[in-house]
């Protein structure tokens, strides 16, 4: 088995020299504070204070990093709300220019629609003269008649009974 040294020895000259022992109970106090609890006074007990290992930050200071916090996230919120007005403007725009160019090309072909429509229209009427049709024209003699029917009655819907008045008064 291996010796352990026993003293660590320091760079700066002002530190003292101390025991492994003593150093790990210095840094955790276990031994100052059995020293404490059991009443053994045969041991020095010293208790350090440490120093925070970052110095405390002044109020000014705190609150300037929490505005340059806040600061970020706005700009980041911004940065988002401008990305989502920029994709809806470019979205908008394109949607008009495919509604735009439908609309013309349905008036570029309105005309020829409607000159279909009418040729459709002249060849029905022509078909419905001819003689092998089977469409017969409308005489006094051919005309079916047909009585109205008796008017129903109407239907009686129950009104509902009317809600009990109530005690308290509305205004709580």
């Amino acid at each position: 088995m291996a010796a352990r040294p026993a003293t660590i020895e320091y760079d700066d000259p002002q530190q003292p020299m101390r025991t492994h022992r003593g150093l790990v109970s210095q840094m955790f106090g276990t031994q100052a504070r059995n020293a404490q609890l059991h009443g053994d006074s045969s041991q020095s007990a010293e208790i350090h204070t440490l120093q925070p290992r970052y110095p405390q930050i002044p109020l000014w200071l705190r609150q300037l990093i929490l505005l340059q916090r806040g600061s970020s996230i706005a700009v980041l919120a911004m940065g988002g709300l401008t990305l989502v007005a920029y994709s809806w403007g470019v979205h908008s725009q394109r949607s008009w220019t495919q509604a735009y160019a439908q609309l013309e090309h349905l008036r570029r072909d309105e005309p020829q629609l409607m000159r279909a429509n009418e040729v459709l229209k002249e060849h029905l009427a022509q078909q419905a003269e001819s003689e092998n049709s089977g469409l017969i024209e409308p005489t006094a003699a051919n005309i079916l008649y047909m009585e109205p029917s008796e008017p129903r009655p109407d239907r009686v819907i129950p009104v509902p009974p009317a809600p009990a008045p109530l005690d308290a008064p509305l205004g709580y």
